[in-house]
């Protein structure tokens, strides 16, 4: 699990970098940014490291809340399937790669499909071909923001605004 959590960090990290990039270069119109950004972000790899992050939340099942009961959890192992070890509690490390994939992978998609610029047009239906759609929003997601909003750090508290902006921007 913490490696495949590290591994989620990671892409998240490059991910942030791409749409932060892409943002500046194309709304913005800034020349002073290196171009490589945005000729990456509108490869295949844009979507495949997005669909492969989403896909890392799932696996690592931290969209979800742990399932505490051992009786669930032995019922479901009888059936094959996986299940969450009862003993182990969701770190803030969990927390915050669920929010800020959630975070990213929303403004990943409102970034190519809001924007009025007619040079977005590539790009925009180049999204919709890729057919990406953001992580939604669950009701554990709803805990996960007010364990984060709650612990006192300064980097956490950005998180948290960052990520109730982005739920008013979906909702607008």
């Amino acid at each position: 699990h913490g490696a495949n959590t590290t591994f989620l960090l990671g892409l998240l990290v490059l991910l942030s970098w791409l749409v932060v990039r892409a943002h500046l270069q194309l709304h913005l119109h800034t020349d002073d940014i290196e171009m490589g950004s945005v000729q990456f972000i509108n490869t295949p790899h844009r979507s495949q490291f997005m669909h492969m992050a989403i896909s890392l939340v799932f696996e690592l099942r931290l969209n979800r809340p742990l399932i505490k009961d051992p009786s669930r959890v032995s019922n479901l192992c009888s059936l094959g399937c996986s299940a969450d070890d009862p003993t182990v509690a969701r770190t803030m490390e969990d927390r915050r790669a669920v929010l800020g994939c959630f975070v990213l992978s929303s403004m990943y998609v409102s970034l190519f499909t809001m924007g009025h610029n007619v040079n977005l047009f590539c790009l925009r239906v180049s999204l919709y071909f890729a057919k990406i759609d953001a992580l939604r929003w669950s009701p554990y997601m709803d805990d996960c923001l007010q364990v984060i909003a709650g612990n006192g750090n300064a980097e956490d508290d950005l998180l948290a605004h960052q990520v109730q902006l982005q739920l008013i921007g979906e909702r607008v």
